[in-house]
């Protein structure tokens, strides 16, 4: 038992350590003097904040599903504010001796501790040689595996109202496409909300009723005018060491938190592709609502495209 509650304590303090860290860049963020407007920025410069600001966000997402990923984000995230800070010190304007000035800070260049993996630099900007102009690559080089199965299933459905076209009449292809358009939606949207509850009901399971602590309140780098400016985070620590961190937005940081927080935790894994997360109370009895409403949907949506494919070919060759 002992050693148990030290892991757990090693990891709740880790926890804390990289919040701090990832709390800080943030700030650093916030209070940054680069803005878009500046009479010396440059599209390189707005490209690299822009990184900064998405690698922070990535990480303050994967803060609580995947530290290591989190901490590469993080690392991007820090290397592109230097190459701005290096950018900003090297176009910065000498000041007139004859009138000196109170100047203004120099932007720092951070250094990046080598605790996460290296992150490649994007050549974006990079032209093709010779040799890649004379290679053509192909459909798996150029798409993704979703975006073939999209092309494919068009291709397919174009392909097979152009038959009950020539075979019945235009007007059947038309309400062909309709009833595919309607069906495959209501089978798709049916399918993937069925798919999303039943994944969460059965995570919900598998981890069961869990208490998490209050770790600390931080202030959002950025929100809109209606989002509450701060996050209260609350973690819990499993017996095999695994870190779970759950935010739970907040209007003002003096507001009383809860020291512990009773919540669900959703263990991912397996055959669902669900990464273990944290979630309120009322998350399981919502995904039964949504459970029930996604059956219908889907069956109905599978009968609309059965009577189009092959119900309109069966009805066109029949006569």
């Amino acid at each position: 038992m002992t050693f148990r509650g030290g892991r757990r304590r090693g990891a709740r303090e880790e926890a804390a350590r990289f919040e701090t860290r990832l709390t800080a860049f943030g700030e650093l963020l916030a209070g940054h003097p680069f803005s878009a407007d500046r009479l010396d920025a440059t599209h390189e410069m707005a490209v690299e904040y822009a990184r900064a600001l998405d690698a922070y966000e990535a990480a303050k997402r994967a803060a609580s599903r995947d530290p290591a990923l989190a901490g590469r984000e993080l690392a991007a995230g820090l290397a592109a504010l230097n190459r701005l800070n290096t950018h900003l010190v090297g176009t910065a304007a000498p000041e007139a001796p004859a009138k000196p000035k109170a100047r203004r800070p120099e932007p720092q260049v951070l250094e990046v501790e080598a605790e996460a993996t290296p992150v490649e630099a994007d050549h974006g900007d990079r032209r093709p040689s010779p040799g890649d102009r004379a290679r053509r690559p192909g459909l798996r080089d150029r798409y993704t595996s979703v975006q073939l199965a999209k092309r494919t299933g068009l291709t397919v459905a174009a392909v097979y109202l152009l038959v009950i076209a020539l075979l019945g009449s235009w007007w059947l292809a038309f309400v062909g496409l309709m009833a595919l358009t309607m069906g495959g939606g209501l089978a798709v949207f049916g399918g993937f909300l069925g798919w999303a509850s039943a994944s969460q009901l059965v995570g919900t399971v598998r981890g069961g009723l869990v208490s998490a602590e209050y770790l600390r309140t931080t202030k959002k780098v950025s929100y809109g005018l209606r989002d509450a400016p701060y996050q209260h985070f609350y973690v819990y620590v499993g017996d095999d060491g695994e870190k779970v961190t759950y935010q739970r937005d907040a209007v003002s940081r003096s507001l009383a938190v809860l020291p512990t927080r009773r919540l669900w935790l959703v263990k991912g894994g397996g055959r669902t592709g669900m990464e273990t997360h944290l979630s309120a109370l009322w998350a399981t009895p919502l995904s039964f609502v949504l459970l029930d409403l996604a059956v219908p949907l889907f069956l109905s949506g599978t009968a609309i495209v059965l009577y189009t494919c092959p119900g309109l070919l069966i009805r066109v060759l029949a006569g």
